[in-house]
């Protein structure tokens, strides 16, 4: 992949994320696309069981959802299922579908998406500070 423009760092790696579909490094095994199975068969189920979960007390974790589906048939990583969630959330395919550490759920509280997002934001904050600890820059 060459780069015929002047960008920074973090948008480059940020492009050719987005290039590889998310494919996040080091994490290839669990955030490479999904397969066939996965977006045909696993994913439509998954979108049943989330989006009648409306509100945090009716929140669905990660562990349970992988034991709904290995009780469907379908023998599922509980990281391949957040990589469906993922898909769920970017495509809009359940709206508004938020999560606490009790698990996933539905929400039409505008005051809640919007503290909801304001969290995602400085997580990724969060992250990038991290990430701008451990790089030297020449000066």
């Amino acid at each position: 992949m060459f780069f015929i423009f002047t960008c920074s760092t973090f948008t480059k790696i940020w492009i050719i994320n987005l290039i590889k579909l998310i494919m996040i490094t080091n994490f290839e095994d669990v955030t490479e696309g999904l397969t066939t199975n996965e977006n045909t068969v696993i994913l439509p189920k998954l979108i049943e069981l989330l989006k009648w979960r409306n509100g945090k007390d009716n929140a669905i974790s990660n562990r349970k959802l992988v034991n709904l589906l290995t009780a469907m048939g379908h023998d599922v990583a509980d990281t391949r299922v957040r990589k469906m969630i993922n898909q769920i959330r970017t495509k809009k395919l359940v709206r508004n579908l938020l999560a606490t550490s009790k698990g996933y759920y539905v929400s039409n509280d505008q005051k809640e998406i919007q503290k909801y997002v304001l969290s995602l934001r400085e997580r990724a904050v969060a992250i990038n500070a991290v990430a701008d600890s451990l790089v030297q820059l020449p000066y």
